[in-house]
């Protein structure tokens, strides 16, 4: 009787660019994918990198937006500037949010 055991294989993935950590260390695509692997989540340094890079700047273009729309003349313009303080918070928080949804669709930018 022939019995063929598989060995499995670890494999650290990106979870958000789907590359593999090789076994020195280095980040790079999965070539082929087989049944004997099992995956591990991480994140790359490169991805990472690349989200922090994408939440400071929808934070620095949050507070710009809303600072130029409370600080723009114009009826439009007026009820923000009746906010009070904790509710004009909670608009910078909801721009900011809209603008990293935005980023997390157009990730190579």
């Amino acid at each position: 009787m022939d019995r063929r055991y598989s060995r499995k294989i670890y494999v650290t993935q990106c979870r958000e660019c789907k590359r593999i950590k090789g076994r020195d260390g280095e980040w790079r695509p999965l070539d082929e994918e087989t049944s004997d692997m099992i995956f591990r989540y991480a994140t790359c340094p490169r991805c990472v990198e690349g989200k922090d890079r994408r939440e400071r700047m929808a934070d620095e273009l949050g507070t710009e937006i809303v600072d130029a729309l409370v600080a723009t003349p114009g009826k439009e313009f007026d009820c923000m500037r009746a906010l009070m303080p904790l509710q004009l918070e909670k608009y910078k928080i909801i721009v900011r949010g809209a603008i990293r949804l935005y980023f997390q669709e157009h990730r190579d930018m």
